[in-house]
């Protein structure tokens, strides 16, 4: 019946999107510094559900729109910047994985990672000085964000400093011990409280990475630190 009680005339079907419940992602390693910004950040699924609408943007823009893509809790995401590059993309050309995390298999599509859902960004690269990683839900929610840079003291881009006062207004990131610099994560008080070094990470692939040390978020630079790469696994010192 319509709003008047009235049988409906034909036609009298129509198809919607049911509730979706949202997945719970984490940020969860870094690098910004591979060749030809090939660059790559891996999220991991602490909740499952679905990440239709999410976006992650760098800075105070968007770089890649998350859908039709369903997670279970534990599942790793890694995000592949420059995707428009084919050396960025194994020269293969893979697609956004959605129905399996072998969908384009690493046989094939040669920067892939079989453990893991694969997703691309047309984005040219990470920007490696100072850099706000946000990760929005399908609510415009913040899930997660990273504070990181390439030095303990200096200037801060405009983009920099105001996303990182929306992350820090919303409760995403904060001083170790708590609070927030009474000027703000502004310039010299942005690198100090950031997760170090963008621009010292490998250049490849494979090598050293920023990444969380353990299972915990209490967003701060605590939360972080560098070691042996570990794309579509769980860092050292995180268990299932």
């Amino acid at each position: 019946t319509d709003t008047l009680g009235a049988a409906l005339q034909l036609p009298n079907q129509a198809a919607f999107q049911g509730y979706l419940q949202s997945a719970q992602v984490l940020i969860n390693e870094i690098n910004a510094n591979i060749t030809l910004g090939c660059d790559l950040v891996e999220l991991r699924v602490t909740s499952g559900g679905s990440m239709a609408g999410f976006e992650l943007f760098e800075r105070d823009t968007s770089v890649l729109a998350f859908e039709g893509l369903l997670v279970d809790i534990g599942d790793i995401i890694v995000v592949h910047f420059n995707g428009g590059s084919a050396s960025c993309s194994g020269g293969s050309g893979s697609g956004n994985e959605t129905t399996s995390k072998t969908q384009f298999p690493s046989s094939q599509y040669l920067s892939n990672y079989d453990s893991a859902w694969d997703w691309y960004s047309l984005d040219a690269g990470i920007i490696n000085t100072d850099n706000v990683l946000t990760l929005y839900d399908m609510d415009g929610n913040i899930q997660d964000a990273v504070f990181v840079s390439d030095d303990v003291t200096g200037t801060a881009v405009a983009s920099t400093e105001g996303q990182a006062a929306i992350v820090a207004a919303a409760g995403g990131w904060e001083m170790i011990g708590g609070g927030i610099p009474p000027g703000g994560f502004v310039d010299d008080d942005f690198n100090a409280h950031a997760v170090l070094d963008l621009n010292a990470t490998d250049t490849g692939k494979v090598g050293i990475t920023i990444q969380r040390v353990n299972l915990a978020d209490i967003n701060t630079k605590a939360d972080w630190g560098q070691a042996a790469f570990s794309w579509g696994l769980l860092n050292s010192g995180q268990t299932p």
